[in-house]
């Protein structure tokens, strides 16, 4: 899914876009299961990387964004 524009985002920021709680991310993220940077003591997300990750895992494709309208 690809977004107006791409940043790095906290975990907290994460969370709250993607409705998961912020214990399973820092889990997934510590495991390496989840793409993160870690800088420091802190992790930041890049949404779209994150998205594809658990598509991956959940045996999906690569789902790309097509707006609703007639065809």
């Amino acid at each position: 899914m690809q977004h107006e524009y791409s940043r790095l985002l906290t975990i907290d920021e994460l969370a709250n876009r993607l409705r998961l709680s912020r214990r399973w991310l820092q889990k997934e993220a510590a495991a390496g299961r989840i793409p993160s940077l870690l800088a420091g003591q802190r992790r930041f997300f890049n949404q779209d990387a994150v998205e594809q990750a658990l598509l991956k895992r959940a045996g999906g494709a690569e789902i790309i964004y097509e707006p609703e309208g007639d065809i």
